[in-house]
C-alpha cells in the first residue's frame, strides 16, 4: 500500500465498465486535493444498475468492507443511479456512504428561491423516475420545481453503456453542453444545475461560467463527504 493510500479518509467504489481517467474525473486521483484509494465492483455494469440488480449492492458492499480494512472513514461510488442502494449500503456499512450525486439534490433546491427551476442533466432521462429521486430525499413537492434533460441517444450515451467505452473529453464535452444550451433556452427561471453522471464532471466549471449559475456534482459530493470525515488540504 502507497502512503498516500494508507493516509486515504475517501474510499472510490468504481462500476465494471472501464473507468474514465479524463481531467475532472472520479477515476483520476489528480481530481482531488486529498488522497482517495479505489476499488472496483466486477458486476456494477451500466445496464445492470440501471435495471436495479441486487446483486450490484452486494458487490459494492464487499468493496466497502475491503475498503475499510484499508483504512477509509468514507465510501462514495462513481454512478448517479447507483441512488437506487443508497440504503441498503449505508445500512451494512459503519462509515459515511453517498452514492449518487442525486443526494446533493434537496440541498440545491434549497440554496435557490422556491420560485426557481433547477435543472437536471442525467445520464438516461427515461430511467431517472420520481421513485429514485424521492430515495436521493426530494419530496413531491420538489418535484414541480425540476427540469430533468438526458444524454439519451448521444454517443456519450451510447458509449458509456459499453463495457470498455472509447470516449474522448470533447466527445462529452459536445455532448453535455448542448443539452446544457437547450436547459437554458428552455428555462427563464434557472436557479441551478446538478450534474447526475460522474463523467461530466470535468466540465462543472465551464458551465458555472457560462451561465453563472451553480453546478454541483460527483466532485462536490466527494468534497462534501471528505469533509465530513477528514480534511481538504491538498497533499505533498
Amino acid at each position: 500500500m502507497t502512503e498516500s493510500m494508507a493516509q486515504a479518509a475517501l474510499g472510490i467504489v468504481e462500476m465494471a465498465n472501464k473507468p474514465l481517467r479524463h481531467p475532472g474525473n472520479l477515476g483520476n486521483p489528480a481530481t482531488f486535493g486529498y488522497p482517495v484509494v479505489y476499488a472496483g465492483a466486477a458486476t456494477a455494469f451500466t445496464d445492470r444498475i440501471l435495471n436495479r440488480d441486487p446483486a450490484v449492492a452486494a458487490d459494492y458492499v464487499r468493496q466497502g468492507e475491503r475498503l475499510q480494512e484499508q483504512g477509509i472513514k468514507a465510501l462514495l461510488t462513481t454512478c448517479g443511479f447507483n441512488i437506487a442502494y443508497q440504503t441498503e449500503i449505508a445500512r451494512r456499512l459503519p462509515v459515511p456512504v453517498a452514492t449518487s450525486s442525486l443526494l446533493l439534490l434537496p440541498l440545491l433546491l434549497r440554496l435557490v428561491s422556491v420560485d426557481r427551476i433547477v435543472g437536471v442533466i442525467t445520464f438516461d432521462q427515461k430511467q431517472l423516475d420520481p421513485t429514485l429521486l424521492t430515495l436521493a430525499g426530494v419530496t413531491e413537492s420538489d418535484l414541480a420545481r425540476l427540469k430533468i434533460l438526458g444524454l439519451d441517444g448521444t454517443r456519450t450515451w451510447h458509449e458509456l453503456r459499453k463495457p470498455e467505452p472509447e470516449l474522448p473529453l470533447d466527445a462529452i464535452g459536445d455532448d453535455l453542453m448542448a443539452s446544457i444550451r437547450r436547459l437554458v433556452s428552455e428555462t427563464p427561471t434557472l436557479g441551478g444545475i446538478l450534474l447526475e453522471c460522474s463523467a461530466l464532471c470535468p466540465f462543472s466549471p465551464r458551465i458555472r461560467a457560462e451561465t453563472g449559475l451553480p453546478v454541483l456534482d460527483f466532485v462536490s459530493l466527494a468534497n462534501v463527504l471528505q469533509a465530513s470525515v477528514a480534511d481538504l488540504k491538498p497533499f505533498a
